[in-house]
């Protein structure tokens, strides 16, 4: 078992003849790591991040902070010195009801698949 802190951010943009707009996502998450022993190790990961969400366009700017969890699993390949890795991550940041729209809550879900290096 061990312990993952990590941070991230990501820009997606929307381009059309009549507006530019973009939104942003920066969280940092801290996360619970169950591993299997071996070169090849299976493991699940889980936890606690903020989120902070932005968007902005020509007439518009919004943002929010709120607290969401994780969790997902992934594939280590130790090497010399270090380990590879590839995993998949469910996120889910809730959000409020909206009373316009009867009640439905508008969270914020995706699911990203990383692949790196751990020393």
């Amino acid at each position: 078992m061990g312990l993952r802190v990590e941070g991230s951010f990501s820009e997606f943009k929307y381009k059309n003849s009549s507006t530019d707009a973009k939104a942003r996502l920066v969280y940092g998450t801290a996360n619970a790591v169950l591993s299997s022993p071996g070169t090849i190790a299976p493991y699940v990961i889980g936890g606690l991040g903020i989120y902070h969400a932005s968007a902005v366009c020509g007439t518009c700017t919004t943002s929010s902070t709120k607290v969401g969890y994780n969790g997902g699993a992934g594939l280590r390949l130790g090497l010399s010195g270090f380990s590879a890795f590839v995993e998949a991550r469910y996120h889910y940041i809730p959000g409020a009801s909206d009373a316009t729209n009867g009640g439905v809550k508008s969270s914020t879900q995706f699911i990203p698949v990383s692949v790196g290096v751990t020393f």
